[in-house]
């Protein structure tokens, strides 16, 4: 993910440059192996290293400014031994043929891997603090039943039907065209379009994919370990009565 402010500041830096192409690399507290490593000469890009632990630096966040020419590089790539076409192998061998390619370095606090569930549910819970503190956001018309609480933040989509006695607590994304039946409590999720929950359904911390259907009386086992979550698969049905676990996927 990249905030406008950072990619506005990207591009400003792009232009000062008398370079081919920019990257954005970001500072994280934690280095991992799964996470390609930005090495540079001054202010200029040397190499990429991909997820080998073998070399320290900022993050490579995945965001670029790059010359039409990469495309003609790209299509003439052989699979990475993870047996994936690797951008960065291309940006590697622009650097070898002597291209330009300044590295923005930033502090990455905003940034997140997204490809996690546990990360994609951190980047939420981030930018629904920093954008509506502890307000709430209803984006279009919606439907509201009697005695619906919603503790900010939390971001409700067009189109959504609260039925009475829900709670929403934040962070929480509500998404277009959900139905969340009554007494039920959503607490420090994300819940995608069109998911239908039912009467007394209680659920923390999970991701609730499109088109998902939730049974009544279903409820979350409840766990301290933040880096645990829950996923419910677009299109999952899940059935009364259901005792979900924190750490599992139900598809």
């Amino acid at each position: 993910t990249i905030t406008k402010d950072a990619l506005e500041h990207l591009l400003k830096f792009h232009n000062e440059q008398d370079a081919d192409g920019t990257i954005l690399a970001v500072e994280i507290p934690y280095k991992e192996r799964r996470y390609g490593i930005v090495e540079s000469r001054g202010i200029f890009l040397k190499r990429i290293h991909e997820k080998s632990g073998e070399v320290e630096g900022p993050v490579n966040s995945g965001v670029y400014i790059l010359p039409s020419k990469i495309l003609n590089i790209v299509s003439n790539l052989n699979p990475s031994p993870r047996g994936e076409y690797e951008l960065t192998d291309a940006l590697n061998i622009m650097v070898d043929k002597g291209s330009r390619i300044s590295v923005l370095k930033e502090t990455g606090d905003w940034w997140f891997d997204v490809g996690k569930p546990s990360d994609y549910l951190k980047a939420n819970f981030f930018f629904l603090k920093r954008t509506l503190k502890d307000s709430v956001l209803i984006k279009g018309d919606s439907s509201f039943g009697r005695d619906i609480r919603i503790k900010g933040p939390c971001l409700i989509d067009h189109d959504v039907t609260l039925e009475n006695d829900v709670e929403i607590i934040g962070p929480t994304v509500i998404g277009k065209g959900t139905t969340i039946k009554g007494e039920s409590v959503i607490k420090s999720s994300v819940i995608l379009e069109e998911v239908e929950i039912n009467k007394h359904v209680e659920i923390n911390y999970a991701i609730i994919g499109e088109k998902a259907r939730i049974g009544s009386y279903t409820t979350v086992e409840q766990t301290n370990n933040d880096s645990l979550h829950l996923i419910v698969a677009p299109g999952a049905y899940v059935p009364a009565n259901s005792k979900m676990k924190i750490g599992s996927v139900i598809s």
